[in-house]
């Protein structure tokens, strides 16, 4: 008696075969017809800590009562990470998820990456799991066996049916790697039954109802239970479908979209952030500066309106990286095109989560990236093509239509999977890498060959690039959540903003460079330190501006400042005008050049011969500066009197200096004949006492040892050559 009523519980508590197979292939219940079902998304961190499990608590709960308020049962999504995580909270997180709270809440796990240990608990208190196909799950003691307190707990877990494709026998796998799970399959026929039992259980089945069973080991003895989501759909067990992409996983469960829990219930904190100029640096820089001002204030829903047709290729995908990367901080992204977003843009609006475009507006041409829309280069089109692609795979969009949108030689086809059904788009080359998984379709009509591709809003939304249509602003709000009376307000420039717009303007940049460089030249002459303050001020407003305005880094300030230090080293240690001037000069000249532009893909000859010509405009002003200031300066007021000169001379002559003019008629510096003492080796060269002067000479001869007498043989240019006499 008492081995009947155990073999009835393990019937009533395992695994039918046919209904776990129908429920599989139910990859989501039917959504309302007419309504979808709210929906959230949170991402579960790592660890699961009290933090974690209270984000997720609030997010359910405010699923719980928008599902209450619409009559309809919502979707919680939450999305596991891999890593490590103490039992108590994940405890605390799974009694939550299978609780009476959450009755108009379904719970899905959404495990995009192999999770093993505590965190994959968590996937086995909801009610539905959703796995990458080659991701894995189970291994709960990471190679050991659960504690038996915490194994008892998993096993109530599974032992509430919260998930039908959760049993206990699988459990005491996934819990010990010492356990062998069996898949059994009594009776034949319509009235066959399969079921999961471990071997003990195996056994009392056979004790209590004699007959022909059929076993299938689906986990042996002394291996981890871990199985990935393709195994586990093949089997009928743990996964309820199958996805690659979290939009793969809204489509399974007839959702528009996945926001996360932050932008999905309650009113979004909205940042609205508008690009209507071309995407070069300066403009990229500004953008990022927003970016990061919206999320430090709690901004959590970020829209993008963008109406750009050009700008810099490497700004655009540096801009495009850090849009897509905001979600991993849980805010959502936006992109908004009222009218049309072509060229860099097209690429910045699908770094968004989501895109939406009004009626009538169009969306591409990412392969043409300037005003004039002249052609890319080869390789602007390749990175084009392989930052697209990395952005549409991140954010669920078809890569091939995405890419497609940068090369117009590049055909794309309508697929379908030959075993589920799935339509997609699919290059030529990837159909043929693929065997047959897919059945080739039409050509997608935008992409034939030769051709830029251009997408309504329409189309775009037909081919998975955007939401439906939207009529205005208004009706965007709407989508979004966002309610009525609270306005979208582009977000507007501060002082700052604004300041760095106009020092990188072409005439603030000469005038900076020119007036720190007149100003360097009256603090030689005045020494008043007032000048050099102000000259080095000048200076670093144009480093500043130009680092705040994309174009200048570390390396360009590293320059001038290693320029600099030579210069110092020619003027203070090394007197005259040598290596370590020339080094110094040409150091600090090529870091202005270089702090006005960027490098590399996209690089612009015509912007380089710019900047070249700025600052040797910048230089030739300083020229005239000199020129006319060392005439007229003696003879102004108030700089009249900052000029000191001996007695019996005229401050108003011609130079700032007068009595220098006396120094040119007699002779300055060595001359041939001139007889002195080394004071070092000469081998070569060395040092010598001349004329009561230390002098950099040369040995015209063998090499000369200290405290040699020698005589000037010749000069050539600051060269001295001398022998010992």
């Amino acid at each position: 008696m008492r081995s009947r009523l155990l073999a009835a519980a393990l019937l009533l508590s395992g695994l039918g075969a046919g209904t776990a197979a129908a429920r599989a292939q139910e990859a989501a219940p039917a959504a309302d017809a007419t309504k979808a079902p709210p929906a959230a998304l949170v991402k579960v961190g790592s660890p699961v800590d009290e933090a974690v499990v209270g984000t997720v608590q609030n997010a359910a709960l405010k699923l719980q009562r928008q599902s209450e308020d619409a009559g309809v049962r919502g979707v919680l999504v939450l999305e596991l990470t891999p890593g490590s995580s103490r039992f108590g909270p994940v405890r605390d997180l799974a009694q939550f998820l299978t609780s009476a709270e959450l009755s108009d809440v379904r719970t899905v796990a959404w495990v995009p990456e192999s999770v093993d240990g505590n965190n994959a608990i968590v996937a086995l208190a909801c009610e539905e799991i959703v796995l990458h196909p080659d991701a894995e799950l189970g291994d709960l003691g990471r190679g050991r066996a659960l504690e038996p307190a915490d194994e008892a707990f998993v096993l109530a877990l599974a032992e509430k049916r919260h998930n039908r494709l959760v049993s206990p026998a699988l459990v005491r796998g996934l819990a010990d790697p010492g356990q062998a799970v069996l898949k059994v399959t009594l009776g034949e026929g319509a009235n066959a039954e399969t079921r999961l039992v471990t071997p003990a259980e195996l056994k009392e089945i056979r004790e209590s109802a004699p007959g022909d069973v059929q076993v299938d080991r689906i986990k042996e003895e002394g291996v981890p239970g871990r199985f990935s989501g393709e195994r586990a759909r093949a089997l009928g067990i743990l996964a309820a479908a199958t996805a690659e992409t979290k939009n793969d996983v809204a489509r399974l469960y007839d959702l528009p979209t996945l926001r996360t829990a932050a932008a999905a219930g309650g009113v979004p904190d909205v940042a609205y952030i508008r690009i209507d100029e071309p995407i070069e640096p300066i403009i990229g820089e500004f953008v990022k500066r927003q970016i990061d001002r919206s999320v430090a204030r709690g901004a959590n829903l970020i829209v993008f309106e963008l109406t750009s047709r050009s700008g810099s290729l490497v700004t655009a995908q540096d801009l495009a990286t850090r849009i897509a990367d905001l979600s991993e901080r849980n805010v959502h992204t936006v992109a908004f095109v009222p009218q049309e977003a072509f060229g860099t843009a097209a690429m910045v609006a699908l770094a968004c989560d989501e895109l939406y475009m009004e009626t009538g507006a169009r969306i591409g041409r990412v392969g043409r990236l300037t005003e004039a829309d002249g052609e890319a280069a080869a390789e602007d089109v390749a990175l084009a093509r392989q930052e697209l692609k990395f952005l549409a795979e991140q954010k669920g969009r078809p890569p091939a239509i995405a890419e497609a949108l940068a090369d117009p030689a590049l055909e794309v086809f309508a697929v379908t999977n030959a075993r589920t059904g799935r339509e997609w788009y699919l290059t030529d080359a990837e159909i043929h890498a693929q065997g047959d998984e897919w059945r080739r379709g039409p050509l997608v009509p935008e992409t034939r060959a030769g051709e830029a591709v251009v997408l309504t809003a329409d189309r775009a939304e037909e081919l998975g690039l955007a939401r439906p249509p939207v009529a205005d602003l208004d009706e965007l709000k709407q989508r979004l959540g966002v309610p009525a009376d609270v306005a979208l307000n582009p977000v507007g420039k501060t002082w700052m903003d604004t300041l760095v717009f106009v020092l990188n303007t072409s005439a603030a940049v000469w005038f900076l460079l020119f007036a720190g460089a007149a100003l360097l030249y009256l603090e030689l002459h005045f020494f008043t330190g007032i000048l050099g303050i102000l000259s080095v001020t000048c200076f670093a407003l144009f480093f500043w501006s130009q680092f705040l305005g994309g174009t200048a880094g570390w390396l360009e300030i590293t320059l001038a400042l290693l320029g600099l230090a030579c210069l110092a080293i020619e003027a203070f240690v090394i007197p005259g005008f040598g290596v370590f001037g020339v080094t110094g000069g040409l150091l600090v000249l090529a870091s202005l050049v270089m702090a006005m532009q960027t490098f590399g893909v996209g690089f612009s000859t015509d912007r380089m011969a710019t900047s070249l010509a700025t600052v040797v405009a910048a230089l030739g002003g300083v020229i005239v500066f000199g020129i006319v200031s060392n005439r007229f300066l003696p003879r102004m007021p108030l700089f009249n009197q900052m000029i000191l000169a001996p007695p019996g001379m005229e401050v108003a002559g011609p130079a700032l200096r007068p009595d220098l003019l006396e120094e040119v008629e007699r002779p300055v510096g060595p001359r041939v004949g001139d007889e002195g003492v080394t004071r070092t080796a000469l081998r070569p060269s060395g040092k010598a006492e001349i004329g009561g002067d230390y002098l950099d000479v040369v040995s015209d001869g063998p090499f000369v040892d200290p405290d040699t007498p020698v005589r000037i043989t010749k000069l050539e240019g600051p060269r001295v050559f001398v022998r010992a006499t």
